[in-house]
């Protein structure tokens, strides 16, 4: 029989979702052979605002 998870180890499986998430976006943002452009950030977010609007800050600083 399985257990419902705590709110603790819920609380921390959506730490490790965001981390996760920002750790892939920096990973975008900084790749060497295809970096992420602002114009892909912006798509991105039209997209799947909830999902990507967090980075919205990062418009204009990413390569063109």
């Amino acid at each position: 029989m399985k257990t419902k998870p705590t709110q603790l180890q819920m609380y921390f499986s959506a730490v490790e979702n965001t981390a996760q998430c920002d750790e892939t976006f920096f990973f975008m943002a900084n790749c060497k052979e295809n970096p992420l452009t602002n114009s892909d950030l912006k798509k991105a977010i039209e997209r799947r605002p909830e999902l990507w609007g967090r980075y919205s800050g990062f418009i204009g600083k990413l390569a063109d």
